[in-house]
């Protein structure tokens, strides 16, 4: 299964909604940092894990596991 662009666009969706806060009264630069970081962290190892189990697959093909 492959990590689609729609779900990238997911993840950059929320990346600028939460910058787009950093404009707002209620939240603090560093709240602000912390998110942004954290949503971009957790979208990149979202894409590590689909693409290890994808080459996962494609070896065991390969080797007729």
């Amino acid at each position: 299964m492959l990590v689609s662009n729609n779900q990238k666009l997911i993840c950059l969706k929320k990346s600028l909604i939460i910058l787009k806060n950093l404009f707002s009264q209620k939240y603090n630069f560093f709240n602000i940092s912390y998110s942004v970081m954290n949503n971009f962290f957790l979208c990149n190892l979202y894409f590590i894990i689909f693409t290890i189990n994808n080459e996962i697959r494609n070896w065991k093909l390969e080797i007729g596991i």
